[in-house]
């Protein structure tokens, strides 16, 4: 059975604000025994109160939660740790009575009912809520669409297709149009677009996958992201820099390269702040043949580009404090494939010779 976050932030918040009007700290250990729970998952509940606080610009309440050390923990980022004195401050004279629990919608029923609860919270509504893929807040000018997380991939979620205009067995779909309308008011009339994670379940489906889509839980964090439309689809996107490629295995911590590790054969981590920094500098254009994904695919291709090591990682086999700047370099993947068809790898001065090279007739 999968757990319920919102519910427990839900019961979090009362005791928080509580320990702000009484000027007070409280442990992890200690909210953690006032919700039933252990200590260690009380980071999951902080973390949905920090960007609740966060996104409507609200004094950091979470920052009330101490170790035994009388600080925040490593997942606080709401305040400068530095000044915690003063963030206390903030939170302690703030009128925390004025604003409603924001996770009442999460007091109890299925998580259908939940999600209507969660989006009327946010001021959207639909035409039906029990088939409605998407919802409006028309004085806001939002559309809020949830992201199913078996159509997501990193930072882009596939959130409506033409394909979706009739089911397997041929019948229109009800939530079609009304999907396509919110997706018009994005494209045309400059609605902002939130998402907000889905977990899918195939509980009604049948072993074909015939049968409707059911919500086995969702995240009520709303997010803002870019419309991209390729063909007859529409994705919610990040605006930032994919930073995964399918030939490299991400490290997302520090930039340092060169660590060894089996997957079949010998693989090295790549780093993804490493490779975004790279591409900050350079720009996603190829360093041997300057093409640009995004001039020529559209919005679709915008920040997508393979990053080369100039000094290969192969031939390291240790690990090294990695620069970006001089350590890596944008190339499309046809270069790439190029300059690793030879052993070592050729340069990419030697690989530009070759480009601009005459031709025999």
């Amino acid at each position: 059975m999968s757990i319920n976050q919102a519910e427990r932030a839900l019961r979090a918040w009362p005791i928080l604000t509580k320990r702000a009007y009484e000027g007070e700290t409280i442990t992890y250990g200690e909210l953690g025994a006032l919700l039933g729970i252990h200590h260690r998952p009380v980071r999951y509940i902080l973390g949905l109160i920090q960007d609740y606080c966060l996104k409507e610009k609200l004094p950091p309440l979470t920052i009330l939660v101490v170790n035994q050390g009388g600080k925040p923990s490593t997942g606080f980022i709401a305040y400068d740790v530095d000044k915690f004195e003063e963030g206390k401050s903030l939170v302690h004279s703030y009128n925390w009575s004025s604003i409603p629990n924001p996770f009442a919608f999460a007091s109890g029923g299925t998580a259908t009912n939940n999600r209507k609860s969660f989006i009327q919270s946010q001021g959207a509504t639909c035409a039906n809520w029990t088939w409605s893929w998407s919802f409006v807040n028309v004085e806001k000018q939002t559309v809020i669409f949830g992201a199913w997380d078996k159509n997501t991939e990193g930072s882009r979620s596939l959130i409506l297709s033409e394909a979706w205009a009739t089911n397997r067995a041929g019948r229109k779909s009800p939530a079609y149009p009304q999907s396509r309308e919110h997706i018009r008011l994005v494209e045309e009339q400059g609605y902002k677009l939130l998402t907000f994670p889905i977990i899918f379940s195939d509980e009604l489906q049948d072993e074909d996958g015939f049968g409707p889509a059911k919500i086995k839980g969702f995240e009520p964090v709303l997010t803002q992201k870019s419309l991209v439309r390729v063909g007859g689809s529409w994705y919610a996107s990040d605006d930032a820099v994919p930073t995964s490629i399918a030939e490299e295995v991400s490290n997302p911590e520090r930039f340092v390269e060169g660590a060894a590790k089996t997957i079949a054969v010998n693989a090295y981590e790549r780093n993804s702040k490493a490779r975004s920094a790279c591409i900050k500098h350079y720009g996603a254009v190829c360093a041997v043949c300057n093409f640009n994904f995004e001039a020529a695919y559209g919005a679709i291709g915008k920040g997508f580009i393979h990053v080369h090591h100039i000094v290969p990682l192969a031939e390291i086999r240790r690990q090294y404090e990695l620069d970006p700047i001089r350590d890596l370099i944008p190339v499309c993947p046809n270069c790439h494939a190029i300059i690793h068809l030879t052993q070592p790898a050729m340069s990419i001065d030697e690989l530009r010779s070759c480009l601009h090279a005459p031709r025999n007739a």
